[in-house]
């Protein structure tokens, strides 16, 4: 979708999209266009709001003759206090989705900047237009015809008008790579494995990030073996799509890297060790925490960030045959450490136990995040609203929770604790890879298993489980995967960019001593 920021009005376009807050009813634009309309914006607008309409919410008038436009949007954003960044993303959605079901394609925003907002009229501009443009998201691209419940529309070129236009598409030029880079993981996610096998993952990686100037390596089935990633070749023993590791390069700057690391199975099928039928298909997108690794570089080279970031997708295919790997089989990792395998499913953490130990020693980053749909203990404890954090560093888990709170993609921090490293101990390896006899907490048992393999890196684990899709809406329409992920990490990464760009300035600014 293409968006633009603008200081006067253009050229007529078929929506014009005016804006009311519930303090202090319709704002200036609104109400010139409601003397057009000989007060109906005013009354449309005065509707009671029942305690569950919270949200911001559209009403459509037919334009009269003499306005630009055929169509009038009334764009109400509620109370204005309120007004911060998430529920400016909730409007934006709102408008994309109206211009939909009106048929059509195009839309002009006057944004008049309410007095006493919870954030600035730039911020605000922006994080409209990017909720517009992530609610816009359709991946129909297997679909031969339209469906009679389809919106008729699709919004495609979104231009905001606004005083604050100027500094509105500077922050837009940061902002709209970052959509574009969720919009990629999304794509990744919502494939068909036929398509997305471990190297049709890479095909698409390599197409979107290569002309960026991300730098890409592939590590083949014959180099994991010389490398001894023994993990990862035993989880895609089973397939006959062989298991490959991308390693994406961003040099942002100088200096040790942040990494991050993504499980990527491709499809999962839980190997010998099967799962039921019901929902199996979804297991396409067991590989959602690569796709936010890619998404994230994609966003990284996009805005140019000026942090040196590697970023490492263990992609397998987890397949039942007879040669596939097998409970009870027993693991040497690439650490050296060895697992015993209890059941062939968990297979994640067996993969990221490869990933993690290669990636800290090859890189020594500065710090390690790796995301994985891991497991369903975490969904049973926080469901959807929440993904689960697990760090062996204070301050790290602090700084990720903070940017999932100001993305929306929204972290609660779980235990890691000596008790679950005993669960996991083995008779006959160094450890188990899950401990079934307390099956409940198997969350924390992934990523206290994990912990062994980051060699005391600050590290951060993601279990998002349960954020792999996102839920059907009343109608039946179904968003598929939200790239959950590349939000949330590009924010922790610009945080450290202004703060290393503040010591920047201070140190310049350091007295220097006189030489003795």
């Amino acid at each position: 979708m293409r968006v633009r920021f603008l200081d006067k009005l253009p050229a007529k376009l078929p929506v014009l999209a005016v804006c009311r807050s519930d303090e202090a009813g319709l704002l200036p634009a609104a109400r010139r266009v409601n003397q057009l309309l000989k007060g109906a914006l005013a009354r449309a607008g005065q509707r009671h709001r029942s305690a569950d309409e919270d949200g911001p919410q559209i009403v459509e008038l037919t334009a009269p003759r003499g306005l630009k436009s055929r169509r009038v949007l009334l764009l109400d954003l509620g109370r204005r206090r309120r007004l911060d960044g998430e529920r400016a993303e909730a409007a934006g959605a709102a408008l994309a989705r109206a211009v939909a079901e009106a048929g059509e394609t195009e839309a002009m925003l006057v944004l008049d900047h309410p007095e006493q907002a919870a954030t600035s009229a730039p911020e605000l501009a922006t994080r409209l237009a990017l909720g517009a443009r992530l609610a816009s998201y359709r991946f129909d691209r297997y679909r031969t015809k339209t469906r009679p419940d389809d919106p008729p529309g699709r919004l495609q070129t979104l231009l905001v008008v606004t005083p604050a236009a100027a500094a509105a598409q500077a922050l837009w030029r940061k902002l709209g790579p970052v959509a574009a880079g969720v919009e990629l993981a999304r794509d990744l996610a919502n494939e068909p494995s036929n398509v997305i096998t471990p190297d049709g993952f890479i095909e698409h990686a390599r197409a979107a990030l290569a002309p960026l100037g991300v730098e890409l390596a592939v590590f083949d089935e014959k180099k994991l073996a010389r490398l001894g990633m023994n993990a990862m070749l035993a989880v895609g023993s089973g397939s006959a799509n062989k298991p490959r590791l991308l390693l994406m390069r961003w040099r942002g700057s100088p200096g040790r890297p942040f990494a991050f690391v993504g499980k990527g199975v491709t499809f999962d099928t839980g190997g010998i060790s099967i799962k039921k039928a019901a929902g199996m298909e979804e297991m396409k997108a067991d590989m959602a925490g690569a796709a936010a690794v890619v998404g994230l570089m994609r966003a990284l080279a996009g805005r140019r960030a000026k942090l040196p970031v590697i970023g490492v997708a263990a992609l397998v295919e987890n397949m039942p045959s007879g040669t596939a790997y097998r409970p009870g089989d027993v693991v040497k990792t690439f650490s050296g450490k060895t697992l015993e395998i209890v059941d062939t499913d968990a297979e994640g953490r067996v993969v990221l136990s490869d990933a993690l130990a290669f990636t800290v020693q090859k890189f020594r980053p500065r710090a390690i995040v790796d995301l994985a749909t891991l497991t369903y203990a975490v969904v049973a404890a926080l469901g959807s609203a929440f993904s689960g954090i697990f760090a062996n560093d204070d301050k790290l888990a602090e700084r990720l929770v903070a940017a999932g709170q100001a993305t929306g993609d929204r972290l609660w921090r779980l235990p890691l604790d000596a008790e679950y490293e005993r669960n996991l101990k083995s008779q006959i390896a160094d450890f188990r890879q899950c401990a079934p006899d307390d099956a409940f907490a198997d969350a924390s048992h992934g990523a206290q298993l994990l912990q062994n393999f980051v060699d005391g890196t600050p590290w951060a684990h993601l279990d998002i489980a349960g954020r792999m899709f996102g839920k059907r809406d009343e109608e039946g329409h179904w968003p598929g995967a939200p790239g959950f992920g590349v939000r949330l990490l590009d924010r922790f990464l610009a945080t450290r960019e202004q703060e290393a760009g503040h010591e920047q300035v201070a140190k310049s600014a350091a007295p220097k001593r006189a030489r003795g």
